[in-house]
């Protein structure tokens, strides 16, 4: 306006208000990479594109001048980092930083809550030195915190007029909070899609094992209805999978002589039991076939939630079986055959020496025919216990112990009311190799025994004792309180036929014998 000659100018300071259109125009802008942020939020599913996106978003929309999220990993050491900017010398970026520490700066932030203004770069990395300051600039820094868990830092650069204004402050916070959010869902997304992988590598292994087992597996559930079964279980019993999927196991398996058998097992096995057993089932085209059952319960949290079987098929293994069970029936008649005519042979054997003993004068010959005859009628009762025994390798020697002592007191006609027989034979089972040489040492020591040790009808006692240990090692103990074995004959290298017969018995055996002459004599033989 004028005033006289002169020009009069108002002036106002407008400052404050260029301060606050700044400050809006800014909050603006920040909001607008805030919404931008949200909207990564929601749709971005990748960490790693998410904080780039991050990024970007706070410099692309001019809210801040730089930007940078740092996720931690062990103690200080940064496992990812990624920082975008617009000024000149800031190189957009994406990168794992191997070397990547957390400066002090960066440790205050980590160290509260809150935002904290930070002059020096709060990380370093040799291969990216970073500083967030231009004039004019300055830092807030934040920590990634969500349920107590702190995923790391995100820092930004912001005009020093705005740095310290609570608002500025309160956005960056919630911002933060926004992002770590995030960063707590695609961490839950992540272990999701890595156990739903896993679980798919495990369905698969599984599956695989399920398909290409060689017995035939079929999954039922607990009223025995089927639910899964495997190619081999189609082609044992000739079914596809259509015609077994939903339907009674028992009843597409069993004929029905098995059915209520096969049901009561279906339904233990329900319980929590586990069965294994051998039986016969029908195909689809009825035929039956042998097959080997395991049934066992599919058990979740102590509950059965399922039933498996395996079949496998043991026809022809039956078949193998039963031809070696006509084969050893065979073997068992030829060999008790055999037994049966040796022994016969020798009854013959021992019926002609005592025709050739009544024909005889000499008393020397007769002893020498009956002592033969006794040792015959020894190996045929061998023969006559293996042909009445079921097991051709076990010989039950107390039976026979019992049966040659008594045909050996009757042979000498000794009166048993002044000699004594006293025996403990305990469960002792010998083959045949064995047995033969055995008895004809226990027929030679107890004969000894009634023809030397009670001369003119002497009172005594003979003793026979016959025992194993847990090794295996048998021992028989022959022995008489008689006169006993004279004291100038070595019974290892008497002329005595007997004698010479146990000895040569004994090396047979592959065992020792010993002599014992007080009170009486007793011998001791180990094999």
């Amino acid at each position: 306006f004028k005033v006289g000659d002169g020009l009069g100018i108002i002036t106002s300071d407008i400052t404050e208000r260029k301060r606050m259109e700044e400050k809006i125009i800014h909050l603006n802008q920040v909001l607008r990479s805030i919404r931008k942020v949200n909207q990564l939020i929601t749709k971005e599913k990748d960490r790693n594109k998410f904080l780039k996106g991050v990024c970007n978003n706070f410099s692309a929309n001019q809210g801040y001048n730089n930007a940078w999220v740092a996720i931690l990993g062990k103690g200080d050491e940064l496992e990812y980092a990624v920082e975008a900017g617009l000024g000149e010398g800031f190189k957009p970026m994406v990168k794992r930083f191997e070397q990547g520490k957390i400066t002090a700066c960066g440790q205050k932030a980590l160290s509260q809550s809150g935002v904290v203004i930070t002059k020096d770069p709060v990380f370093s990395c040799k291969d990216c030195p970073l500083s967030s300051m231009y004039s004019g600039w300055g830092a807030m820094t934040i920590r990634l915190e969500y349920e107590g868990k702190v995923y790391g830092l995100i820092s930004a650069s912001v005009p020093k007029t705005f740095i310290t204004d609570k608002e500025e402050q309160l956005l960056f916070e919630e911002v933060a909070g926004d992002i770590a959010f995030a960063l707590h869902n695609i961490e839950l997304e992540e272990k999701r899609r890595q156990a739903e992988e896993s679980l798919r590598e495990k369905t698969a292994y599984l599956d695989q094992l399920f398909e290409s087992a060689q017995e035939g597996i079929v999954v039922a559930d607990s009223s025995g209805k089927v639910l899964r079964a495997n190619k081999e279980f189609h082609k044992l019993f000739r079914y596809t999978n259509n015609d077994v999927i939903g339907k009674s196991l028992d009843e597409l398996v069993s004929s029905e002589g098995f059915y209520t058998k096969a049901r009561s097992i279906t339904l233990d096995v329900a319980k929590g039991k586990e069965v294994s057993f051998e039986t016969m089932r029908q195909r689809k085209d009825k035929k039956i076939i042998d097959v080997s059952v395991l049934a066992s319960p599919i058990m979740i949290d102590g509950e059965v939630v399922a039933i498996y079987g395996i079949y496998r098929d043991i026809s022809e293994r039956k078949k193998a079986e039963e031809k070696i069970k006509v084969a050893l029936k065979e073997k068992e008649v030829m060999l008790k055959e055999i037994h049966h005519r040796v022994k016969n042979n020798m009854q013959i054997m021992s019926s002609l020496l005592k025709l050739q003993f009544a024909r005889t004068k000499s008393k020397k010959m007769q002893e020498m025919l009956k002592t033969s005859q006794n040792r015959i009628h020894s190996m045929a009762l061998i023969h006559e216990r293996l042909y009445q025994s079921k097991d051709f390798t076990r010989i039950d020697f107390t039976y026979y112990i019992r049966s040659l002592t008594v045909y050996l007191f009757h042979s000498y006609r000794v009166n048993t009311d002044i000699v004594r027989l006293k025996t403990d034979v305990r469960d002792v089972h010998l083959d045949i190799n064995r047995a033969i040489p055995c008895g004809l040492i226990v027929n030679e020591l107890v004969s000894n025994s009634l023809k030397h040790a009670f001369p003119g009808g002497r009172e005594g006692e003979i003793s026979i004792k016959f025992y194993s240990n847990k090794q295996g090692n048998i021992t028989l103990v022959v022995s008489n309180n008689g006169v006993g074995f004279p004291e100038d004959i070595d019974f290892r290298s008497t002329e005595s036929y007997g004698m010479q017969l146990v000895n040569d018995l004994v090396e047979q055996l592959r065992g020792t014998i010993e002599l014992d002459r007080k009170g009486g004599t007793t011998f001791k033989v180990k094999f």
